[in-house]
């Protein structure tokens, strides 16, 4: 049986990059607010920039929808502040110019630092997969169940295993409801260092190649 990889755990490396850059990115605009808030909100459209540009990085590299809210968040903080520049009367806010901006841009700042920082534990899971420690089953998917926009779980070879989008794991996370592969009754093949998955195949005449 052919089988098509759908997740690797050193597909999650790059987004430890991701995650230490908005650290650094966060700690510069915490630093900076304490010192001295109204010119860091004059700068909030390098800020935006900069916060939106990592973001969408990392939504790329996690290839899951679970990233589009705070996403969306910035982007209106973003579009309230374009707007009080355009739109007569929209201008009145008490709130310093740039200062919802650079909020919700700090709060999607906040994000990408977590969720790439989170995936810290795929070196570890690498170099162990690399070195042969990580159980492989492969057969039917049974015991299928899942909790709308909230957690996956299935067995193979009656080993279960269960994630989640909501968490933040190295390992693979994509439910069905955000685009992930898994499906009951498709063949697999699946790579396990305790309870993590770290890197899943199916067959290719159940379903096209995704990315976790």
């Amino acid at each position: 049986m052919t089988y098509r990889l759908v997740f690797d755990v050193a597909q999650r490396i790059p987004e430890i990059a991701v995650g230490i850059a908005a650290t650094i990115l966060l700690f510069g605009v915490i630093a900076a607010g304490l010192w001295a808030f109204a010119e860091l909100v004059n700068a909030w459209r390098q800020i935006a920039v900069a916060s939106l540009t990592l973001a969408v990085v990392e939504l790329v590299l996690e290839q899951s929808r679970s990233g589009l809210f705070p996403l969306a968040f910035g982007l209106i903080g973003v579009g309230a502040e374009v707007a009080r520049t355009r739109v007569e009367g929209l201008d009145q806010f008490r709130t310093p110019r740039g200062a919802i901006a650079t909020l919700t841009c700090t709060f999607l700042l906040v994000w990408t630092a977590g969720t790439g920082l989170g995936k810290f534990g795929a070196i570890d899971l690498t170099n162990r997969l690399n070195a042969g420690e990580a159980q492989v089953l492969e057969g039917p998917v049974t015991q299928f169940s899942e909790v709308a926009l909230k957690s996956e779980c299935f067995a193979v070879q009656g080993r279960q295993f269960c994630y989640s989008d909501a968490v933040v794991t190295p390992g693979f996370s994509r439910t069905r409801a955000y685009g992930g592969p898994i499906n009951p009754g498709m063949s697999v093949r699946v790579w396990a260092i305790g309870e993590t998955i770290v890197r899943l195949e199916i067959a290719s005449t159940d379903a096209p190649a995704a990315t976790p």
